[in-house]
């Protein structure tokens, strides 16, 4: 009897980390930049800005599970939002929680994992603007080979840029996030 259950309660976390992959994966896939698809903007979903705020709400009241509640509420939205920012702000929103427990770790490795899958969503969407962030967000914590990637991405997103300004705003950045690197 005791076999089966600890049988039981040893799958639980294998498929937790299973449907976390599927939903990465099935966020990560969409039409590629060059399709018309994806120069379609889609129309944003107030969705998970509205459940950040609850969180927001719930950490005010000091509710760490209705903050969590709202949280996973956000995050479901973000994905299907299939926007950079979105997920930037969940991601951000998992450091907000991290702010008000004892063991705060959890909740930087989320933030990461959201900030890598909306630095790759910026990259798709051709936004310079979602890699800078991204690299910000990472240099804030200390997430060095992140912040190059970051860097990277914006650098080859920059390029598309007829003018020069994306090019100039990386440039900065850099130089700020990683002084003599420019």
């Amino acid at each position: 009897m005791m076999a089966a259950r600890i049988a039981r309660t040893a799958v639980l976390p294998v498929l937790a980390m299973a449907v976390t992959v599927a939903v990465l994966i099935s966020a990560h896939v969409g039409p590629s930049p060059a399709s018309p698809a994806a120069a379609q903007s889609t129309p944003a979903d107030p969705t998970w800005q509205t459940a950040l705020e609850a969180m927001d709400r719930a950490l005010d009241a000091r509710d760490i599970s209705a903050a969590e509640v709202a949280w996973r509420d956000a995050y479901v939205h973000a994905f299907r939002s299939r926007q950079w920012d979105a997920l930037f702000a969940v991601g951000t929103g998992a450091l907000r929680i991290g702010d008000h427990v004892a063991v705060q770790q959890p909740y930087r490795a989320r933030a990461r994992q959201l900030w890598l899958s909306a630095l790759f969503r910026a990259r798709q969407q051709r936004a310079v603007d979602g890699a800078i962030a991204t690299a910000e967000a990472f240099a804030a914590l200390g997430d060095v080979e992140a912040v190059k990637q970051a860097l990277h991405i914006a650098d080859q997103v920059a390029a598309l840029d007829a003018s020069g300004d994306a090019a100039r705003r990386v440039a900065s950045v850099r130089g700020r996030l990683r002084p003599g690197a420019a």
